[in-house]
């Protein structure tokens, strides 16, 4: 298995693993999984958010719905339980990932600060 620290396979659920053009001045990958990776691309919608405009203002300019448990699942499930961008092979089981498994409900009730 490649390292982790670098390996796209690793980073495409780890950290919000954009391609190199994309990422801006203050970008770390070893940040991990920040906002952006489940609420979308701060460009368009960061100034809005910021400004202390309505969530359907942030939603018009491209924030993710994660408040809708169906777009939530959605992008959740792309990294909890795969894609076809996002695999956990065999080799990175046997390697000590654990099995992919998700319960949206306990999820959901959590709170993250």
């Amino acid at each position: 298995m490649p390292d982790a620290k670098s390996a796209d396979s690793c980073l495409n659920c780890h950290a919000w693993n954009l391609p190199p053009d994309r990422r801006g001045p203050h970008f770390n990958i070893s940040d991990g999984v920040g906002c952006g990776a489940c609420h979308g691309g701060g460009a368009s919608w960061i100034g809005v958010h910021l400004s202390g405009a309505s969530h359907k203002a942030n939603l018009a300019a491209g924030l993710y719905p994660t408040e809708n448990p169906g777009a939530r699942a959605e992008l959740c499930l792309t990294c909890h339980y795969g894609s076809s961008e996002r695999v956990v092979s065999r080799k990175m089981i046997e390697a000590g990932h654990p099995r992919l498994s998700f319960e949206l409900d306990t999820y959901s009730s959590m709170r993250i600060s």
